[in-house]
């Protein structure tokens, strides 16, 4: 009994917590619709937009459609090519042939030292004119209006960086369970309010939108430091916080959608990459200590919901669960998934707990990652990690 309630009462408490956060994030998570008035043709600022792609040829006509009918007549499209070796280049160049607005930047060799994608942005920063510049994907789908929407919001509360939550894309019960559990982890990172505070250290970023005002940037350590950054999109608004920048995290109101990841398996695969720098650091004892965190905060308080005898431990811990339920729905509000998945939501834990799993042992035995066909040792990425959640 008193081991049961040693591992019950902290887990129990940390679960009530999560309800409480999930009020706070439906209350102060604005969307990105919630400017109180759009600004004119001639008030919009310059808006240099940058996509790194690198093999997308698949997804690519449709995301770059979207791209072409944005509505903002003040607009510099930057594609950079980071040595794909399928269509993607031919695709990219075909549709700046038709639109002056667009420019592909092809590179084709990896600067030593330096992470593809973070070397791509870095090109694509390097020759963008405007006043604000957005860092996104090639996988992409974004509303006309959605640039006007933000751009609107970024001048009406003086902000610095602007990140969006896209609306995920997913099918398949086990896909769409992952999707709501790395969200619930993820959102537990953020604070909206101190996001917004200058000298509070809070940062996010989205990889899907990250919208940045240039001379903040300007004033950062730039991607000089982030070179060997796995979590490029979290350094980039780290970066702005460190300027003493303002930045929002906002919801996307189905504006901007991607399909991250085609289906588990793929996702699987592609956070073995990043998921043991992110979420342990390169740290096998924080590997540890994560495997254990997401054991007691599965098993724990179901143990003491059916435990042989009912007693006010029982209703704690089922007060723990609904808590926890009901911080699961403010998030699936949040990223457009279902409401029913996401009832079902700390199911998904286990997925990303097998693939957390994967990515550290994979970065064991090969003593580093292989990240777009680029191997860089695990010695390499200690050095140059930036982002430490």
């Amino acid at each position: 009994m008193w081991i049961l309630l040693f591992l019950t009462l902290p887990v129990c408490a940390f679960l009530l917590i999560t309800g409480i956060f999930g009020h706070h994030l439906n209350k102060n998570l604005k969307k990105v619709t919630q400017a109180k008035a759009l600004l004119d043709d001639a008030n919009l600022p310059e808006l240099s937009l940058v996509i790194p792609v690198r093999n997308e040829a698949q997804t690519l006509p449709q995301a770059v459609d979207s791209v072409l009918a944005i509505d903002y007549p003040k607009l510099q499209i930057i594609y950079v090519d980071d040595r794909s070796d399928d269509e993607s280049p031919t695709i990219l160049d075909n549709y700046a042939k038709n639109d002056p607005r667009m420019t592909v930047l092809h590179l084709d060799t990896l600067k030593e030292g330096w992470l593809g994608k973070v070397r791509a942005l870095h090109t694509g920063f390097e020759q963008a004119t405007g006043e604000w510049v957005l860092a996104s994907d090639a996988d992409l789908c974004f509303s006309p209006q959605l640039t006007r929407y933000a751009l609107s919001l970024a001048v009406e509360q003086k902000l610095d960086h602007l990140a969006i939550m896209p609306k995920m894309l997913a099918k398949g019960f086990w896909y769409r369970l992952s999707l709501c559990a790395f969200g619930a982890a993820f959102m537990l990172l953020v604070r909206p309010k101190a996001l917004m505070d200058p000298q509070s250290k809070a940062y996010t970023g989205i990889g899907a939108f990250n919208l940045i005002r240039r001379s903040r940037f300007d004033r950062s350590k730039g991607f000089e430091w982030l070179r060997l950054e796995v979590a490029d999109d979290m350094g980039l608004g780290m970066l702005i916080k460190q300027a003493h920048g303002r930045s929002m995290l906002v919801r996307s109101c189905g504006l901007l959608t991607v399909s991250w990841y085609p289906n588990l398996k793929a996702m699987m695969h592609g956070l073995e990459k990043n998921l043991f720098a992110v979420t342990c650091g390169y740290s096998y004892l924080r590997l540890l200590a994560t495997v254990i965190l997401v054991l007691m905060l599965f098993f724990t308080p179901w143990l003491a919901l059916f435990q042989p005898w009912f007693d006010w431990l029982s209703v704690v811990a089922l007060l723990a669960i609904a808590s926890n339920a009901y911080y699961n729905l403010s998030v699936s509000r949040i990223s457009g998934m279902p409401t029913p998945i996401a009832l079902f939501a700390p199911l998904g834990l286990w997925t990303l707990l097998y693939a957390l799993m994967i990515s550290a042992y994979k970065t064991w035995k090969q003593d580093g990652i292989y990240w777009r066909e680029s191997f860089y040792s695990l010695d390499t990425l200690r050095k140059g990690r930036r982002v430490k959640l």
